[in-house]
């Protein structure tokens, strides 16, 4: 999160534009073009394609070569790829970057799908209509889908939408803590506590 969130703000930084408080909860469901289009309302002059362009360049390197995962990730899915459990992935960032990222860390091969959500055309993680996509593309229903994310927004409408809920936690959303430990079923501060 942090390296996306900090690529988000350059655009705002160089037209120097003072983000809103809430900016990263309210971009985070939206992937790159829908926190462009974001961007361009809070007064960016680029175009959509600019800002993704520009920011790609700031996080590239990150995603490549430094992002680590969570604490006790890999082995939490060493654990459910040995015990069968269906595992996967459904994130705002890109393939480009998320997929170099889940294999130099080891990740990418213990998930049995990986989703970004340009997978689902228009849909964002706030809409509920993507979490069913993803349960039909699974073959299960809702109920049976525990959903883990350090995003608030993505937690709402995950249980809205009938999924077990995982708040986690992140320094981004450090201040949303106590307000996603009420909407989330559980929280976690570490995967090594699952």
């Amino acid at each position: 999160m942090p390296a996306w969130a900090n690529k988000m703000m350059e655009p705002l930084k160089e037209e120097g534009i003072d983000p809103p408080e809430d900016l990263i909860k309210i971009i985070t469901p939206l992937g790159d073009k829908g926190a462009a289009e974001y961007l361009i309302t809070l007064g960016v002059n680029k175009t959509v394609e600019e800002i993704i362009r520009y920011t790609d360049e700031i996080a590239r390197d990150a995603y490549e070569n430094s992002i680590p995962l969570k604490n006790g990730v890999l082995e939490f899915l060493q654990k459910t790829k040995e015990q069968g459990i269906y595992t996967a992935i459904l994130t705002a960032s890109p393939h480009r970057f998320i997929d170099p990222c889940l294999k130099r860390t080891k990740a990418y091969d213990l998930f049995n799908d990986v989703w970004s959500i340009e997978d689902f055309g228009t849909l964002k993680k706030d809409q509920v209509a993507i979490y069913q996509a993803v349960a039909q593309k699974i073959g299960c229903d809702l109920k049976d889908i525990t959903f883990f994310d350090d995003n608030i927004i993505a937690l709402q409408t995950a249980k809205k939408a009938g999924c077990k809920t995982v708040g986690v936690f992140d320094g981004t959303s450090s201040d949303l803590v106590e307000e996603i430990k009420k909407e989330a079923d559980k929280y976690i501060y570490s995967f090594s506590q699952i």
